[in-house]
This record gives structure tokens, sequence and C-alpha cells, in this order.
């Protein structure tokens, strides 16, 4: 059998041909300083398809490309959270009026070393001196000093909330129980890790099994998981006990196989 080193992944693809397989293929295959271009046969492509549609038989239809809805909300999600994570972050400090104003000739600026220090914090402390003396005027005096507003990102906790639930479906859409990726005891991630070998990564190493066999002409060639499905041994263990238990007529080899311990 080829090794795997002689598959190289191609970054694009144009593929040719009848409704129907075989088909022709022309690929980019990039490197670090080159990119070869190379039309090829079907029988010299392994091109694995997962989920195809009558309207595009010729590649397979992503999870989210089956519920374009869902797809849609997670777009604008995605985009209005960033709108809102990329709007200006600081402080904002009141001051009092006419702070702007043009300074006369021969006078200073009372508020020229209050701007400099607040240049200069980043992170910082500045002592400065209080605003209760209302700027000379201590009948206008303010019941408190001027106290800073920070403006930045405020996502609203409906659109978090309704990102963290798209994001769910999005796994479930892609075979992965929710279940697995949140925080769940440990009874139930490891119902939910079985449930992704068996449910999802089993099925789509049957399509690829196919896919190599006859592209690699090795009829006997299986793509095995038994280090993932050891996390499952104590599951197998009591269905191969109820399978050969007293009452039970299936054969230890039998129950062996169907339980994976060979």
């Amino acid at each position: 059998m080829r090794r795997a080193s002689m598959l190289p992944e191609a970054s694009f693809w144009d593929v040719q041909g009848g409704p129907r397989r075989p088909w022709s293929y022309r690929l980019t295959l990039t490197g670090p300083s080159t990119t070869d271009t190379a039309w090829l046969d079907d029988a010299a492509v392994v091109h694995c398809m997962y989920a195809t549609s009558e309207l595009v038989p010729w590649r397979g239809v992503s999870p989210m490309g089956w519920s374009p809805t869902t797809s849609r909300l997670v777009e604008r999600l995605e985009r209005s959270i960033a709108d809102e994570v990329s709007t200006p972050v600081g402080q904002l400090l009141a001051l009092p009026e006419g702070h702007g104003e043009e300074i006369p000739e021969g006078e200073t600026d009372p508020l020229a070393e209050l701007r400099s220090d607040l240049a200069k914090l980043r992170g910082g402390l500045a002592m400065l001196e209080t605003t209760a003396g209302g700027w000379g005027d201590k009948g206008g005096a303010p019941m408190a000093d001027w106290k800073p507003r920070r403006i930045g990102p405020d996502v609203p906790a409906s659109s978090a909330d309704l990102r963290a639930g798209a994001a769910l479906s999005v796994y479930a859409a892609c075979g992965v129980p929710p279940s697995l990726v949140i925080d769940a005891d440990g009874t139930a991630q490891r119902e939910a890790f079985r449930r992704w070998i068996h449910a999802s990564v089993g099925p789509l190493a049957r399509l690829i099994e196919g896919e190599l066999r006859w592209k690699l002409d090795e009829p006997a060639l299986r793509l095995g998981f038994d280090d993932l499905r050891a996390a499952d041994v104590a599951s197998k263990a009591r269905a191969y006990r109820a399978l050969v238990g007293k009452e039970a007529k299936m054969g230890e080899a039998e129950a062996r196989r169907l339980v994976g311990f060979e």
C-alpha cells in the first residue's frame, strides 16, 4: 500500500465530467515556495464526499450548508459581536466649561498639567487637585469630584446567549454531541463521547475506507479507532456480559466481535 506521504492534499480542485464518476480533476498543489497544477484521472485522486446533493454530486455539502438559516444567524451574530467589541475603548473625564477656549497671552492653561498627567497614565495613578473648590467659585463648587466614565464594548446578554445556543446547534449538526463540549458530569460526557465515536466518527470512517480501498486497490484496508474506543471499555464490558450471560444465546467470539474487543 502506498504511504500517506505519497498522497499530497490539494489546496484547490476543479472537477470535470458528467453526472456520474469517473471524473477528471485539475488539482492545485501548494508548497512553501512553488505551486503545481496537475490534471489527473479519477482513479488517481482520493476524493471523499459526505452528504452529497443531487445538485452538486461532485462534492459533499457541509452541515452548515444543509442549514442555511442557522448559518445566516451565526454569521450575523458573529458580525454584530465583532462590531461591538471593535468600538473605541477608553475613559471619558468631564472638565469644567471653557477648558477648550484659547488662553490669553501671558496666562497659563490651568488644565495643561491635568491633560499631561492623563496622557501619561498608561494604567498608573495620577495625583490631582480636588475640584471641590469650584475653580475659584466657592459658591458653585460641585457636590463631588468629577469621575471618569469608561466607554467600550458592551455586548448584550441576549446576543451572547443566542450565540452560545447557536454554537451548540452547530456542534450537533457536525455530529458532535453538545454535552461533549459543555460543562457536564463525567457520566454524560462519557456517553456523549461513545455516541460521537459510534454515530459520527465510525460512519464517516466507513465512507473514507470505501474510497481508499478502491483507489489504493487494498480491499482489506481498515481505519481503526481502537485507541479512542478504549475510553468506552466499561460500557463494552457490560454489553459483552449481557450478550454471553446465562440467558443469552450468543457465542463468545460473536459477542467479542460485536462489542469491538477484536
